[in-house]
């Protein structure tokens, strides 16, 4: 907004928020908001605050003005406080709280609690790929290309990557760095999530000329 108003469009004289803390969501931002009054000559409307600022403005619109920034940046620690509890009363619970992985869908039950159970179709291609890659015998870039094949779907080899790393398919939730156990119906056996992990990592520390041998031929030079 600031390079709207100040780079693209100086003809622009006015900011119009609802509130202080829809411009000051850091104490960053009310010097930002400082800079487009008095360097840029621009006027500050807030509405709800009833409180019009600009580079005249002095007095009791200024301290009222820091006052309503020290609150906001207040309100909005409380806010993540709060957040940061829910989640950790979630995940105490067994829960994800987020939007559900590739493979799975978000629902509300008929007890309008919140759930995660699998997809049918996106449970089978994320099967199939843990399988795939299991056998030793198709690289990540293989894989994206049997689920272009099999299932007509395009993802990248990061998107790959990403599933095939995921130990949420298992029964496992990654949270802050974190794991929890989860609640929901897993996709994949934790020892299948192994292999993939073990044919990885030899994946990333050989080069393998020839694909599509069994794996345990890979990384022979076939004369």
């Amino acid at each position: 907004m600031v390079g709207y108003v100040v780079k693209q469009h100086p003809e622009v004289k006015a900011v119009i928020a609802y509130r202080v803390g829809r411009i000051t969501r850091k104490y960053r931002d009310a010097v930002a908001m400082d800079d487009l009054r008095l360097d840029c000559d621009k006027e500050l409307h807030l509405v709800y605050n009833r409180l019009i600022m600009d580079k005249t403005t002095v007095g009791r619109e200024i301290v009222d003005w820091d006052l309503k920034v020290f609150l906001a940046k207040q309100y909005l620690n409380r806010l993540k406080k709060d957040a940061k509890n829910s989640a950790m009363y979630k995940l105490k619970n067994n829960e994800w709280l987020q939007k559900a992985p590739y493979g799975y869908q978000n629902i509300t039950q008929e007890d309008k609690k919140k759930w995660i159970i699998p997809d049918p179709f996106e449970a089978k291609v994320v099967e199939k790929m843990y399988e795939w890659y299991s056998s030793g015998s198709f690289s990540m870039l293989e894989v994206r290309g049997k689920v272009k094949e099999v299932f007509d779907l395009t993802f990248s080899k990061r998107y790959v990557n990403a599933i095939l790393k995921n130990k949420f398919y298992y029964g496992i939730m990654v949270y802050d760095d974190k794991e929890y156990p989860h609640n929901y119906e897993p996709i994949i056996a934790p020892d299948l999530f192994e292999k993939v992990q073990q044919i990885k990592a030899g994946y990333n520390r050989k080069h393998f000329k020839f694909t599509g041998l069994p794996y345990v031929y890979r990384g022979f030079y076939n004369a």
